[in-house]
């Protein structure tokens, strides 16, 4: 029974469950689809990046324009990004677990001798390293094309940096999707959890009219509390302060209405994001332990 239940053997196991995500997320056509909107994404992105950068740089070649065109380039294709991030996870995930329930093959894989919690964790894992992996090509494409373009590249620290901030937030919201499928039909948990990422997104909005206008400290208190419910958009906002080389954010960045880059959250938060992600996965294994299929 030891043998059973070695690290060796449960590391074969979840990349038994990375492989069976691979295979589903094609069979579902939905990384096709996404591949798909990505692709154009990119070059809509690669075609407005040249042209509003040619007409910039024919009025003035002053330095200062080509980094405030790179990092306002940099800054919406990353916000633009993180849809098609959310997209892939959400209409991937979104009925992982409930999905499987409801045509019996849930009972076929837990026929095997494996523990339930395991199954979840594998399937996390699944999920969350496809769409990471995913999101990291995004996130360099975005990068190659303004650096080719503009000719500006934030340096290799704060774009790793800015990597691994980006990176993580499909991990955030796989957690937050299988948690959901636990619990919700498919169609149930794909509403829940896009209201959610909405909902993380408006209370980002609104601390960034906060920044603007000092007058309305409830609506801080509340942009503050979405994302403790849901820390993505604050990632993002993450995103763009690594971008940047973990400096102040230009005034130019600050009055961009509501694309405007608000305070980025310091290293607590991203060490309660952590705590987040962990909870969710606990919360996840225990339920999904001792429900009924």
């Amino acid at each position: 029974m030891t043998e059973l239940n070695t690290p060796k053997l449960f590391l074969f196991q979840l990349l038994l469950f990375v492989r069976h995500s691979a295979k589903e997320l094609v069979r579902k056509k939905v990384f096709i689809v996404t591949l798909v909107l990505t692709v154009l994404f990119l070059a809509l992105f690669y075609y407005g990046v040249g042209l509003i950068g040619s007409n910039e740089r024919d009025a003035s070649d002053s330095a200062l324009v080509t980094f405030e065109q790179g990092v306002i380039f940099l800054y919406l294709g990353i916000f633009f990004a993180q849809f098609i991030i959310a997209f892939l996870v959400l209409f991937s995930s979104m009925g992982a677990i409930a999905t499987e329930v409801e045509n019996g093959q849930m009972l076929a894989v837990l026929a095997r001798p494996i523990e339930r919690w395991k199954v979840y964790l594998g399937k996390w894992a699944g999920f969350a390293l496809w769409s990471a992996i995913f999101a990291g090509l995004v996130y360099t494409a975005i990068l190659f094309i303004v650096n080719w373009q503009i000719g500006m590249f934030p340096g290799f620290t704060p774009a790793l940096r800015g990597l691994l901030m980006f990176m993580a937030v499909p991990v955030l919201l796989s957690a937050v999707t299988l948690l959901g499928s636990s619990y919700l039909p498919t169609l149930g948990n794909g509403v829940a959890s896009a209201l959610l990422f909405g909902l993380g997104m408006f209370g980002g909005m609104l601390e960034k009219i906060v920044n603007m206008n000092h007058t309305y400290p409830g609506i801080e208190k509340f942009g503050l509390l979405t994302s403790l419910v849901m820390p993505t958009d604050a990632l993002i906002r993450r995103v763009d302060y690594e971008l940047m080389g973990g400096g102040d954010i230009p005034s130019f960045l600050q009055n961009m209405g509501p694309f405007s880059l608000s305070d980025a959250p310091s290293n607590t938060f991203l060490v309660y994001t952590g705590v987040y992600v962990a909870a969710l996965l606990l919360w996840g294994c225990i339920h999904f332990t001792n429900r009924d299929i």
